[in-house]
């Protein structure tokens, strides 16, 4: 029953993958609610009729910048003083008086994200502790006194910047310090240099925040429930139920709401996953972890909250990860082998034959339904892919005594997509049944994350094409009587961004021989386009046929500069670069000369460029836009109107494109919105959705196309 209702400030917009916000918990104390508002309000409530009653400015009356998800944190109250985590110049962590909002201290000059501090008894002397950025902080919160300071080492968005310290025995903490692993500080010797007894992979890959009991470490490694023995970092187990999602430790239980909107309570043990009791309350997505109070589990979807009780359960039973991974066959050939297989006594053999039978793996059925298969001894095996999105994946069912596991489902005819197996929770891997290999490494790597740079380290995945598709004839290796174009390096060093850069160029054949002059291509990140691309062939076959001669300029932008060096980048382009390729090549030296072209994040690279230098260039290119909403905020004051600004866009997106819908991020959306954008601005845009997925397996497919849209060649030029 609702009591009373207090508008504090705007809803904060979700954005870069974050949905609308507030992020921080309020805390209640007594006769008080503390909460922290996502753009720096912060205030004391009365319980009894809502009214404020102090209240302070973060932004203003401390000077802090606002955090890139607003301000995250959550206050907590210690030895009679509010504490909140601000970031610097205001302090890392301030002290408030709760009756009134006085700022009683404030230390620290690390900046803060979404971390939120906690009490610890460190050497027999009970303090807060705090971390930012950078820095692991020791304070007394009574007086504000800084007791230690230790770096911790970590980074990343799913690592420092999130990460809440978990007390794991005495004098020890776990941090959950970067995205791909976690470590274990030991401040028994001492808070100037604590002892790390482990760094390791067990817990990694998530914004959940891990409990500790009787010993072991509990919490979410990607979107796995995991037991670690906090004495050495090893896994005790590992299960797929009950999903992703947020915990609680209560009495020995763990306390789950996952992401689908389900509670469960399982007991905290080592032994293996044990779950007492599930509840499907929501119906929704749920990104909170569940409070517990006099009794009764708390808990809360993006749309509503619910009070759950617990009661006495019967002693648990061990569940098998496998045996809840269950997954509807589509009546047909391969439905009618499993049933042959579950009745038959010799079930190897069966399977022997019926794989050997089989033309190609996975199993195509119709033009649609395709069955992917694993076999060997496994715990676990899961199936991810472009067809269900980054940091996501599906289990697949093991035949009852067999080493056979399967999944099924559905693929648009024409289809070409990419994947890899997760064989007993590890990184992923090809399919063994499959020769057919491509590689990731610009979108997707390791455990299907999203990587945020373009030339990543390749992966090595599987491909699959369903019926319908046929290879692109530009992709194939050129005819003997080919003539072959070249490729030169340069090592330019930037000013703007100061930094080198690394440029390869390619001049068609017979540029040596003649005078002619060629319009130029940039291919922004282009660094994977010759090896995963197989862009030198696609130039080599198409220039001449149906392809203008053009110089392509590949530009590396593995050196860091995205998110926040964009418009450096556009200065280095502009400025540097350009002149250094007219000057050294014969160039068509005007606008209509010169085109952009860009993949994922250097597609906004490449659209950056363009809409800010229009003096420039008259083409522009993009596949799978990589493109947030921090992003577009920055963009969109430079996009002019079609009439102000002649400029010819090709924009494409896989049906397969990357996405989360956990995170709220949909880089299909982003495409299709931004050619809806520029068509409304009176831009000519081509819009082209491809079926196919992301990365360097599917854009490779459309290169012919996307080079044919800047610069074709005449139909009369093709006939001479």
């Amino acid at each position: 029953r609702e009591r009373w209702r207090l508008p504090y400030g705007l809803i904060y917009k979700g954005h870069d993958g974050s949905y609308d916000g507030p992020i921080s918990t309020p805390l209640i104390d007594g006769n008080l609610t503390f909460a922290l508002g996502p753009s720096g309000r912060f205030f004391a409530v009365d319980n009894h009729d809502g009214e404020i009653v102090w209240s302070t400015d973060l932004v203003e009356d401390l000077d802090t910048p606002v955090p890139l998800y607003g301000y995250a944190t959550s206050p907590m109250l210690m030895d009679g003083v509010i504490i909140l985590q601000v970031g610097s110049p205001g302090g890392t962590v301030v002290g408030f008086e709760p009756e009134t909002g006085e700022r009683l201290w404030s230390l620290g000059s690390d900046s803060v994200n979404a971390q939120t501090p906690v009490p610890m008894t460190v050497n027999g002397r009970r303090q807060l502790l705090a971390s930012g950025d950078q820095q692991l902080l020791g304070v007394d919160p009574a007086s504000g006194q800084l007791l230690w300071s230790v770096p911790h080492h970590g980074a990343n968005m799913r690592g420092a910047f999130t990460m809440v310290p978990v007390t794991a025995g005495e004098d020890r903490v776990f941090l959950r310090y970067k995205d791909h692993e976690s470590t274990l500080f030991d401040f028994a010797g001492g808070t100037e240099a604590p002892r790390t007894p482990w760094v390791a992979r067990t817990i990694r890959n998530t914004h959940s925040v891990g409990v500790y009991h009787d010993g072991y470490l509990y919490g979410f490694s990607s979107r796995f429930l995991t037991s670690v023995d906090a004495a050495s970092g090893k896994a005790a187990w590992k299960s797929r139920p009950p999903g992703d999602g947020f915990l609680a430790l209560v009495d020995g239980h763990l306390l789950i709401l996952t992401k689908n909107g389900s509670v469960h309570v399982v007991k905290a043990t080592p032994e293996s996953y044990q779950e007492i009791t599930s509840l499907q309350v929501f119906d929704e997505l749920a990104w909170t972890p569940p409070s517990f109070a006099n009794g009764s589990l708390f808990v809360r979807s993006l749309g509503a909250i619910a009070k759950v009780d617990l009661r006495n359960a019967s002693e648990p039973e061990t569940t098998d990860a496998l045996a809840s991974a269950t997954n509807a066959v589509p009546a047909g050939d391969f439905a009618g082998f499993l049933e042959e297989v579950r009745a038959a006594d010799d079930k190897a053999s069966i399977i022997d034959a019926y794989l050997e039978r089989q033309p190609s793996l996975p199993i195509v059925e119709g033009n649609e339904t395709v069955h992917f298969v694993y076999r060997g001894e496994a715990t676990d095996v899961a199936v991810a892919g472009v067809m269900f999105g980054a940091r996501q994946e599906r289990p697949m069912a093991r035949v009852e005594g067999t080493d056979l596991f399967h999944y099924s489902t559905e693929l648009i005819p024409g289809t070409r997509i990419s994947y890899v197996f997760l064989k007993d929770y590890q990184d992923a891997v090809p399919d063994p049944l499959n020769p057919s290999m491509a590689q990731w490494a610009d979108v997707l790597g390791e455990d299907i994350r999203l990587q945020a740079t373009t030339g990543g380290s390749p992966l090595d995945v599987s491909s699959l094409a369903m019926p319908g598709f046929e290879t692109p004839s530009h992709l194939l290796e050129p005819s003997a009587k080919t003539r072959r174009g070249t490729f030169e390096s340069h090592e330019l060093h930037s000013d703007a961004m100061n930094r080198p850069h690394t440029i390869q160029v390619y001049l068609p054949a017979g540029y040596e021989d003649g005078l002619e002059r060629y319009p130029v291509v940039y291919f922004h990140g282009g660094t994977n386009a010759t090896k995963l691309g197989q862009l030198t062939h696609t130039l080599d076959n198409l220039i001449g046929r149906s392809l203008q001669r053009v110089i392509v300029v590949l530009i590396d932008l593995r050196a860091g500069h995205l998110f926040v060096q964009r418009d450096t980048y556009g200065e280095f382009w502009s400025e540097e670069l350009v002149p250094f390729i007219d000057e050294t090549y014969r160039t068509v030296s005007s606008r209509e000369g010169r085109a952009h072209w860009g993949t994922y994040v250097s597609a906004h690279d490449a659209a950056h460029c363009a809409f800010r230098y229009p003096e420039l260039g008259s083409k522009l290119a993009v596949q799978t836009l990589g493109m947030w909403e921090s992003g577009w905020e920055r963009l969109v004051p430079l996009i002019r109107t079609g009439a102000e600004h002649e400029l010819n866009v090709h924009v494409e997106w896989g049906v397969y494109d990357v996405r989360n819908f956990h995170e709220a991020w949909d880089l299909r959306e982003r495409s299709r919105s931004f050619a809806e954008f520029l068509e409304a601005r009176g831009y000519a845009v081509e819009s082209v959705e491809v079926p196919d997925g992301t990365d360097w397996p599917a854009w490779r497919n459309r290169t012919g196309a996307i080079l044919e849209s800047l610069y074709p060649l005449s139909e009369g030029d093709r006939s001479q």
